[in-house]
């Protein structure tokens, strides 16, 4: 940087005829201060002279400073939202591949019953369109609390069904999830409860379902349990060949889990996954 002294010197030697410089100052409380000098040669008594013009610019070259580096931080954001959105993207076209294949496998075991297969499917798009209103409703695009959507989905599909039989009891840890994960097990809990719905209680009696989701260290475990009349005794849920339970074996070998089928009065199943 050319010292202000030789400046001064090319001015009254007129080698330059104007000069601008913006230099930082610490003022009597030691905060920064912006001066911006303009020197320009003058004649004053018929002899070369240098007017020196200071203006305060600390207001203006405050703006400006944190102008560019909100833009930088809108940059930023701009760009991790369009990354979000692509990524969102991707994982709405793996859902709708889900979908096809679980209507596809539903087909097959149902060829000739329509309603069926269309109920099925509209009830398992409701359960991926709840998931994605959450997440479109939040901040965060990429995980979704699913304490919210499992009692959201629940009272849905009771509500559907004309439910008002069966006491619900949720023991549901606050647990936030990735929205591929939570897709999954979505669609899982989706199958089981309609299972519920439809079969443990088919004369209208009374009953109690209970929904557990508690996550320890890095595993998650979700039981689904109803007191009512129960599955035949040698149903293995890990070879079963019921639509029901391929179903909901598939889902859950999507987030890499493990379903087991306790021992217990009624029907009880747990499914365990680790956290991503």
């Amino acid at each position: 940087m050319t010292e202000p002294k030789d400046i001064l010197q090319k001015i009254l030697n007129r080698e330059i005829y104007y000069h601008e410089d913006e230099r930082c100052f610490l003022n009597a409380n030691g905060d920064k201060v912006y001066i911006k000098s303009i020197i320009f040669p003058v004649t004053y008594l018929n002899r070369v002279a240098a007017q020196i013009n200071l203006i305060d610019i600390t207001t203006s070259f405050l703006y400006e400073e944190n102008l560019e580096e909100i833009n930088k931080e809108l940059n930023t954001l701009v760009d991790e939202k369009n990354m979000l959105l692509k990524e969102v993207h991707h994982r709405v076209k793996n859902n709708l591949q889900i979908m096809l294949s679980l209507i596809n496998l539903d087909s097959r075991y149902h060829p000739n019953d329509s309603d069926q297969v269309l109920g099925s499917a509209k009830n398992r798009i409701n359960a991926m369109a709840l998931m994605h209103e959450k997440i479109y409703r939040s901040s965060d695009l990429a995980h979704i609390n699913i304490k919210e959507y499992i009692e959201t989905e629940v009272n849905y599909l009771f509500d559907l069904y004309g439910v008002e039989n069966i006491e619900i009891n949720y023991l549901l840890d606050d647990l936030e999830l990735s929205m591929d994960t939570a897709i999954s097990l979505g669609l899982i809990i989706n199958e089981m409860i309609i299972n519920v719905i439809k079969y443990a209680f088919p004369n209208g009696e009374d009953g109690k379902l209970s929904i557990i989701l508690h996550a320890s260290s890095n595993k998650v475990t979700l039981i689904l349990a109803d007191n009512g009349v129960g599955a035949p005794k040698d149903l293995d849920a890990e070879n079963s060949s019921s639509l029901g339970l391929t179903v909901v074996r598939g889902l859950v070998n999507q987030i890499n889990g493990s379903i087991t089928r306790l021992d217990r009065p009624g029907t009880a199943y747990m499914v365990e996954f680790l956290l991503e």
